[in-house]
């Protein structure tokens, strides 16, 4: 039997999304080719006429490619637009939680399959409805699950309906919600009343080298009192000092579970084993619990983020940073967002040049 991925990837246009969804659109369509190319088979074709019988089930992968576009893209960029930059961070953590479907699926799925019968006789157009379908569907199922993942289920960790984002805003430029510069976070932390801790985040990735071909590892840094606002602490080892947040003793790794038992074999050594990570040492000083997931599945190391005060200054116009922050007891979020204003609006005054029309909320 023909490769059908092989030839979808040879013959299908660039669609501009991402790595995973590209691969199920072509995994749909090799599977969609696979069964009209059985069919004909089973309809007493030879193997070179079913094949292209199957084959001529899309006659013009450019215009395919361009109906997927369109279906695909606008919905992805309206996700994008309406999502806070700084809620990505949540939303990786619960991973865009698996769809699960009820008896209503089945029912539609009944639909769609007597919807194909009845589109046989023009299989190249009944190609693009059924794609569309699929595309409409995965994109609502896309859209509950950033509301679920994001909005609905609280975030694993004591108290999460006190943790909030902490973002920047430029809305002369139209910016509701954007990453934070570390100088103006610094600010933050020493100026702001409304919160037990403020913390700011940022993700990197490293390679790991062994002497054998280097690894690509996800990992978060975070600033001071990072862990003890998220309330969690290694399963095995300690946590980072404060001294540890000063450049220069700054070398020091949390790993997770999940890493210490695939990379490590749970070697229970691993404290104070050193790690070449993007070419520097750094030292194991512990190990997360399995639950722990802060930054996203992926992310597998956490590091200090140590800020150095002779380039602080110089930092305020790079916006870059996740701030995220624990209100205190007796604080809402609407008050904590009156103070951030207030903050915002002294540090536009005081630094005219990089501040000028940024906000916080």
């Amino acid at each position: 039997m023909p490769d059908w991925r092989q030839h979808v990837r040879a013959h299908l246009p660039p669609l501009g999304l991402s790595g995973a969804r590209e691969q199920e659109i072509v995994e749909e369509l090799a599977l969609q080719l696979e069964q009209a190319f059985n069919e004909a088979l089973a309809a007493g074709a030879t193997s070179v006429q079913a094949e292209a019988r199957a084959e001529n089930q899309i006659p013009d992968w450019a215009a395919l490619a361009r109906e997927i576009r369109r279906a695909e893209q606008p919905v992805t960029e309206q996700i994008v637009e309406r999502i806070p930059q700084n809620w990505q961070l949540a939303m990786q953590e619960q991973n865009f939680r698996k769809r699960r479907g009820g008896n209503m699926f089945a029912d539609l799925f009944q639909d769609i399959r007597y919807a194909l019968r009845m589109l046989r006789k023009s299989p190249g157009f009944a190609f693009i409805i059924v794609l569309t379908l699929g595309l409409g569907i995965g994109a609502n199922s896309t859209i509950f699950s950033v509301i679920n993942a994001v909005l609905l289920r609280p975030l694993p960790y004591p108290e999460s309906d006190r943790l909030v984002y902490v973002d920047e805003n430029n809305l002369p430029k139209g910016w509701d919600h954007f990453s934070v510069s570390p100088a103006n976070f610094v600010d933050w932390r020493g100026q702001s009343r409304s919160f037990e801790r403020i913390v700011a985040l940022s993700r990197h990735s490293f390679n790991y080298s062994t002497g054998d071909l280097p690894e690509q590892w996800g990992g978060l840094e975070g600033s001071q009192g990072f862990l003890e606002m998220y309330r969690v602490r290694p399963e095995i080892g300690r946590s980072f000092s404060d001294n540890e947040f000063q450049v220069g003793n700054d070398h020091v790794v949390l790993i997770s579970n999940g890493l210490w038992k695939r990379a490590f074999g749970s070697d229970p050594a691993i404290l104070g084993r050193h790690l070449l990570l993007g070419g520097e040492s750094f030292e194991v000083i512990g190990v997360m619990p399995p639950a722990f997931q802060l930054g996203g599945p992926n992310n597998v190391l956490w590091l200090p983020l140590a800020f150095d005060p002779a380039n602080l200054q110089s930092s305020r116009g790079a916006h870059y940073l996740t701030v995220m922050a624990r209100l205190l007891p007796n604080v809402t979020v609407e008050q904590a967002g009156k103070e951030m204003s207030a903050l915002a609006a002294r540090l536009a005054a005081q630094y005219p040049v990089t501040n000028k029309d940024w906000g916080a909320g």
